[in-house]
């Protein structure tokens, strides 16, 4: 188990500058550098403890940033979209449709009915109540 102390602190920096970063352009080779591993190696060994790629990690942290966002109020879609480093309006809302099965703007309206009591409505009142999220298991 020793062997694998160095590969999930590793991991552990790489996360935690992701989570530092979310703002900014990141790449692979920063991460890297920032888990103190080679690119290669680095992506191998995030991929073994996450299950997913680095890439494929930083967006779906950026997407569950993005769901806070919306759900604070006030931000607009555009704003968001470059605040978190898509490429554009339009490649953020694909990868928040491809990750939540709706898109922005009607998470931002199903949150706001929530925050407005729509909630306690009927359900035979309410249009799109089932609820949206992101998943991805992190290290132990």
């Amino acid at each position: 188990m020793q062997t694998q102390a160095p590969r999930v602190r590793a991991v552990a920096r790489a996360m935690q500058y992701i989570d530092t970063h979310l703002y900014e352009p990141v790449s692979v080779a920063h991460l890297a550098q920032a888990a103190c591993l080679s690119r290669f190696h680095f992506a191998r060994v995030f991929r073994d403890a996450v299950g997913a790629s680095p890439m494929e990690y930083l967006r779906h942290r950026r997407l569950e940033r993005a769901q806070a966002m919306l759900r604070e109020g006030r931000h607009t879609i555009s704003q968001i979209a470059t605040d978190l480093c898509f490429f554009d309006q339009s490649h953020f809302v694909r990868s928040f449709r491809n990750a939540t099965g709706c898109t922005p703007a009607r998470f931002a309206a199903q949150t706001a009915m929530e925050t407005c009591g729509a909630a306690h409505m009927p359900s035979s009142q309410r249009r799109g109540d089932e609820s949206v999220s992101l998943s991805m298991e992190q290290p132990a």
